[in-house]
């Protein structure tokens, strides 16, 4: 009976229901106070309660009694992942596969973390591993997540644009175009790439071919996103007035979604910035950084790309300049190499504080 509550615990933290978790946890300990297993159940609660240093704490705890057990290793890499410890993160994760070399998930958030840690090589072999291992059974979304972060290793680590348009284009050959084009949707912050792939994509993309595909993605909040790509390729295409409707309407489209998280206010800081407001565009943008600032979290360092794109927007490219070397300075996906390239920084190309960026200096 107690492994059946036990089992009921880890079961509902997975999903995050809380109140059940923690229902069925007090069960267990009635039960049997000293059950090895409680431990487990308790770090699963934790975690699901995004307490990751006290997850941490009782894995770590574990870890003395079973120290070569693949799957803590892996759980205190996540863990220190969402506590913006990324060298602490590879560390684990790396133990993990070294005692584990078939732990799937493993390579896939090895592979992110190497990235984020712009170590590309070895985020690439890991990559290879993941996709070597799922090969049979892969549903769409991972193989289009597949492709879509094996584009993004070539641009950040070499700028090699004709090997990222490859990637993408081998997987339209097997799907389609349109399919493909999905992924953006809910691959954060890709339709850069699009601008570099060219055309058919971007007129793809700007004629909404894809949009039947994504009715789920947009309906769960995406619709903003999918707003904001369009005003920057209207704008890149030279339609300004169009761009002025998707600015808009991607803040029509966050309207509905209170409260916003620190995402939200980001990507409404853009959108404000394309509509001229500078003033009020800056301050969202702040507000996202207040809200999950970089050190001791995740991805904080989004919201530095977040303000330095409401800056590029507003005109205001010192401020820019000194946000995305903020940007360089931690773990994140974005390299020299691959800001030199992003057609959103095209209006820094003269800006000798950018080349200096992009150059190392």
């Amino acid at each position: 009976l107690v492994e059946a509550y036990l089992g009921l615990a880890s079961a509902y933290s997975a999903v995050r229901q809380i109140d059940s978790a923690q229902a069925a946890l007090l069960t267990a300990r009635r039960l049997a106070p000293e059950h090895p297993g409680l431990r487990g159940a308790e770090s699963g609660l934790a975690y699901a309660r995004e307490q990751y240093q006290e997850a941490a704490d009782i894995w770590l705890e574990l870890l003395a009694e079973r120290p070569s057990d693949a799957n803590l290793y892996h759980n205190l890499g996540i863990a220190m992942r969402f506590l913006g410890r990324w060298e602490e993160a590879r560390t684990y994760l790396t133990k993990a596969s070294e005692l584990d070399g078939f732990h799937v998930n493993n390579h896939w958030v090895l592979s992110n973390t190497l990235r984020v840690l712009r170590d590309y090589d070895r985020a690439e072999f890991h990559l290879d591993r993941w996709d070597d291992l799922t090969k049979e059974g892969r549903i769409l979304g991972s193989r289009m997540r597949l492709a879509w972060d094996r584009a993004w290793l070539r641009l950040a680590a070499d700028g090699d644009i004709p090997g990222a348009r490859r990637e993408l284009e081998a997987l339209a050959d097997e799907i389609g175009r349109e399919t493909v084009l999905n992924g953006a949707i809910w691959v954060d912050a890709t339709h850069p790439m699009l601008r570099l792939l060219g055309e058919p994509w971007v007129a793809d993309f700007r004629a909404g071919r894809w949009e039947a595909l994504s009715a789920q993605q947009i309906q769960a909040g995406r619709q903003a996103n999918v707003h904001l790509a369009r005003a920057d390729l209207e704008d890149a295409a030279g339609d300004h007035d169009k761009a002025l409707l998707f600015y808009d309407s991607a803040l029509v489209a966050l309207e509905d979604l209170q409260p916003w998280s620190e995402n939200m206010y980001g990507v409404a800081a853009i959108a404000t910035a394309g509509l001229g407001r500078v003033e009020e565009a800056v301050a969202l943008a702040e507000q996202a950084l207040r809200m999950r600032p970089v050190e001791g979290t995740r991805d904080g360092w989004l919201n530095l790309w977040y303000l330095a794109r409401t800056l590029i927007v507003a005109g205001e490219y010192d401020r820019a300049v000194e946000a995305l070397d903020s940007l360089l300075s931690v773990p994140s996906d974005y390299s020299r190499t691959w800001m030199s390239i992003n057609p959103f920084f095209e209006p820094l190309r003269d800006h000798p504080g950018f080349q200096a960026l992009v150059e190392g200096a």
